[in-house]
């Protein structure tokens, strides 16, 4: 687990800073922080604080198949780790070659928290692309 630390970001407009505390939350685990306000810069802090949930990063492990039709429709089964619905929601195929295009498509099933499945776009040509989710 993380670390507990507390980080600062200051207001201009408000002439305030809001804190936020993490207790023991990683990028690859997730968890829950305690958010805090300041209207004194640091002096003293809110009490009775909300929670904030943050859900672990979602990473990749393999796509496939690896190559479908340039016309798309294509289903992809794409594995990984954090994958959870109702936070990822889209497949993105990103075209390094053009400039960083990219095109979104939706999830279409929840395997579960290591797998989905989505759709293939079209593409003018022949290409490989990078697949991420989002």
């Amino acid at each position: 687990m993380g670390v507990p630390t507390r980080d600062t970001a200051f207001s201009d407009d408000y002439q305030s800073s809001v804190c936020e505390v993490v207790k023991g939350v990683d990028y690859n685990h997730g968890g829950p922080v305690e958010f805090a306000v300041s209207i004194n810069n640091g002096a003293d802090y809110s009490m009775n604080n909300p929670t904030f949930h943050y859900h672990a990063i979602p990473t990749l492990d393999s796509i496939h198949p690896s190559l479908g039709s340039i016309t798309g429709g294509t289903t992809i089964r794409v594995r990984g780790s954090n994958l959870l619905q109702g936070f990822i929601r889209s497949c993105i195929f990103w075209d390094t070659a053009k400039a960083g295009m990219a095109v979104m498509t939706p999830i279409l099933e929840y395997i579960s928290s290591n797998e989905v499945t989505c759709q293939s776009p079209a593409l003018i040509d022949s290409r490989n692309v990078t697949v991420f989710v989002v």
